[in-house]
């Protein structure tokens, strides 16, 4: 790893944490925490999924993830399903509300993200930014198996 490499990868590191800080307190739907909404994420991406399955990609332990499910099943924003295929098993799954809740927090953060773009940045650096964010997804794109070390 080049010495560059590293120094780069930690400032954009802590840049992209603290963006994402940002968005959140800009965007938040009051009485959403953190949890919930990265829950509702994963629902809303990536379809139904069991709770043990929420856990892994919280990284947390399933009876962590049972209290917060609970209280979006609570909110209505989430619908636990019996698996179709696994009748012992369930599946946890965004409601109507639980959606357009996700997409108007996304609309909100958009929304905030462009106005801050807008007011701070030039043109210039608006294409930087655009340029920024394919490299970025290219880099997100890299194979967990390419990673040094593994």
């Amino acid at each position: 790893m080049k010495p560059d490499s590293f120094e780069i990868a930690a400032d954009l590191r802590r840049s992209l944490a603290r963006l994402n800080r940002r968005l959140r307190l800009e965007a938040r739907e009051t009485g959403l925490t953190v949890a919930k909404h990265s829950i509702l994420g994963h629902l809303y991406r990536d379809g139904p999924k069991t709770p043990g399955a929420l856990a892994v990609a919280e990284g947390v332990q399933p009876q962590t993830i049972t209290r917060v499910l609970a209280e979006l099943e609570h909110s209505e924003l989430v619908l636990r399903r019996q698996d179709e295929t696994d009748r012992r098993q369930f599946k946890m799954e965004i409601t109507p509300e639980g959606l357009e809740l996700v997409q108007r927090e996304a609309r909100n953060r958009a929304i905030w993200l462009a106005s801050a773009m807008d007011s701070s940045l030039t043109v210039i650096e608006q294409e930087v930014l655009r340029l920024a964010t394919k490299i970025m997804d290219k880099v997100a794109d890299v194979p967990y198996s390419d990673r040094p070390g593994s």
